[in-house]
């Protein structure tokens, strides 16, 4: 196993954190700003926001489906 890099579209220009992304916190400090930016209607178009509570409901949607497949031997696609 080896440590893989943090895309950079994952990281936010949080200036205070730019020297302490090593720091368990920066994660945090990062998301809170992926949620500013999707609530005051600054985030790109095509980025996804934080996970809410239509993401946890496909997920699990997708989950059942493969649930399901494996249980019949059928392919599906999944939604």
């Amino acid at each position: 196993m080896t440590e893989l890099p943090v895309p950079l579209h994952y990281e936010r220009s949080l200036t205070q954190w730019a020297e302490r992304t090593a720091e368990p916190a920066s994660n945090v400090a990062h998301q809170y700003a992926l949620l500013r930016e999707q609530i005051t209607g600054r985030l790109a178009p095509d980025t996804y926001g934080t996970p809410d509570f239509l993401h946890a409901v496909r997920r699990h949607r997708m989950l059942e489906q493969v649930r399901d497949a494996a249980r019949t031997g059928r392919k599906v696609t999944l939604r």
